[in-house]
C-alpha cells in the first residue's frame, strides 16, 4: 500500500478512539506509517520485523507504559497498516522471524485498488468529521 492509503485508513480507524477518549493525538497517524520506518532508514529489511506481530505487540507494550489510551490508538493504526499490506500481492511475515509471508494477495501496491481504498478512507474521514460538526 502507498503511504497515502496507510495515512487515510490509519487515521480513519483511529478517529473513534481519539473522539471517545478526548485525546487528540498524532499517534494514529504515526502508527499507520510506522511499519515503513525500515524504508526511511534505507534498510534492506522492508516488510520484515516491522511488519510482524512481534513489532506490533512490542511497540504497543512500550507505549502502554506511558498511556493505555495512546497505546490503543497506536495498536489500532499500526494494525491497520499490517492488515492493508497483507492484502497486497507481497503479503507480510506476520510471524517474523519465520520467513513465510501471509496475506490475501488481492492487489499490487500503487495500483487502482490501492488508490481506491485511500480515496474511500479520505471520504469516510470527511463524513466522520462532518457528522461531529453537524451534531
Amino acid at each position: 500500500m502507498t503511504k497515502k492509503t496507510h495515512l487515510a485508513i490509519g487515521t480513519l480507524v483511529s478517529l473513534p478512539v481519539i473522539a471517545s477518549t478526548g485525546i487528540f493525538s498524532l499517534v494514529g497517524i504515526l502508527g499507520s506509517i510506522a511499519p515503513d520506518i525500515d524504508k526511511k532508514l534505507k534498510l534492506n529489511l522492508h516488510r520484515k520485523f516491522t511488519h510482524s506481530l512481534i513489532a506490533l505487540v512490542f511497540t504497543s507494550f512500550v507505549i502502554k507504559m506511558v498511556s493505555t489510551q495512546i497505546a490503543l490508538i497506536w495498536f489500532i493504526s499500526f494494525s491497520s497498516h499490517l492488515i492493508l499490506d497483507s492484502m497486497t500481492k507481497t503479503g507480510i511475515p506476520w510471524f517474523y522471524p519465520l520467513k513465510k509471508r501471509y496475506g490475501l494477495r488481492l492487489f499490487t501496491t500503487g495500483k487502482i485498488f490501492d488508490k481506491l481504498i485511500g480515496i474511500f478512507g479520505i471520504g469516510m474521514i470527511i463524513i466522520y468529521i462532518a457528522s461531529l460538526i453537524i451534531i
